[in-house]
């Protein structure tokens, strides 16, 4: 169904969607389960890491001759979109959709959790490289908005598996 494989999945996980976009204008991957949202960059080669956009970075600002090219790299480092995030299910108080994108940026869904944090989530029907004003990706937003929408509710109302 995709290529999620930041963290694993335990045995009483099941895998509902895999969507793709962008979060923090980085490229994610979004796969909801039965339990979780996790959020992952996207590898853009089997075998890379995330260290490539770091990297790259890096690279230009060496060749730019700009100073402090070590405190860009560890800002980049520490930037949340880069690294993976686990959003609990039954912490999800709302799913809705966003705008509905345009040519600057692609649709939107927000999640509202029980802590009133807002997380905005960008979707596109495909991975890093999808045209933000692709019509498709307003399909690939609603589709999103329904399985998360879905998986809350049964998250909420599953009942807490035995350990034994």
């Amino acid at each position: 169904m995709g290529n999620y494989d930041r963290e694993p999945l335990d045995e009483f996980e099941e895998v509902r969607g895999v969507f793709y976009g962008n979060y923090g204008q980085v490229g994610q991957q979004f796969v909801v389960t039965n339990r979780r949202l996790l959020l992952a960059p996207i590898k853009l080669i089997k075998g890379l890491s995330d260290k490539v956009a770091l990297e790259v970075t890096a690279f230009i600002a060496g060749q730019s001759n700009v100073p402090g090219v070590d405190v860009v790299k560890s800002i980049l480092q520490d930037y949340a979109p880069f690294q993976p995030h686990t959003i609990w299910l039954r912490h999800i108080v709302s799913v809705r959709p966003g705008t509905n994108g345009g040519w600057l940026s692609a649709p939107s869904l927000v999640l509202e959790t029980d802590t009133e944090d807002l997380e905005t989530l960008h979707v596109t029907h495909r991975g890093l490289f999808t045209l933000t004003g692709d019509p498709r990706n307003v399909k690939a937003r609603d589709d999103m908005v329904a399985v998360l929408q879905a998986a809350v509710l049964d998250a909420k109302s599953a009942s807490t598996p035995d350990p034994s």
